[in-house]
């Protein structure tokens, strides 16, 4: 029994895992909390940090493994804080979903937003603003968020909110 005990807390060290496990996990915490800003003060702050550190690492493991493939586990334990601290800023897993999705929504209307506006007429406005569509959604982190996984996890009526 102390055996297994003793293997079991080697393997949480993070000296025990493999060197490229350790850096993937490092520089996926350091960019999640280099995008989080400085370092928060206030209360507010804090949960606004924790917020969006949960956020970035959401949708990071959501892009990569999908909805159904990503587990709450997972998200905590990248962002290193309690499952409390999650449930604190979302309802459940679909609800931490619906941010994302929401955020990446706004990224391509951004997209297409931003095309649209510099065309030179109502046709080339248009045409732009489809392949602004099409090629924010298909980006390798929108796609499975927005187009496969969003229509399976929230529904139709959800996504029209």
């Amino acid at each position: 029994m102390r055996f297994l005990v003793a293997s079991l807390a080697a393997c949480a060290r993070p000296d025990a895992m493999p060197a490229s496990s350790r850096k993937k996990k490092a520089a996926s915490k350091k960019a999640a909390k280099s995008s989080a800003g400085p370092e928060p003060r206030t209360k507010q702050e804090q949960r606004e940090a924790t917020r969006r550190l949960l956020l970035g690492i959401a949708r990071e493991l959501f892009s990569e493994h999908g909805y159904a493939g990503t587990g709450t586990e997972a998200i905590v334990r990248r962002a290193e804080v309690t499952r409390g601290a999650l449930y604190h800023q979302f309802a459940d897993k679909q609800d931490l979903f619906r941010a994302v999705f929401v955020e990446a929504q706004q990224e391509i209307v951004a997209a297409i937003g931003a095309v649209v506006e510099s065309a030179a007429d109502d046709w080339r406005a248009l045409v732009d603003g489809c392949k602004a569509f099409l090629s924010a959604a298909s980006g390798p982190g929108l796609h499975r968020i927005v187009m496969l996984d969003g229509p399976a996890v929230l529904g139709l009526e959800e996504r029209r909110r």
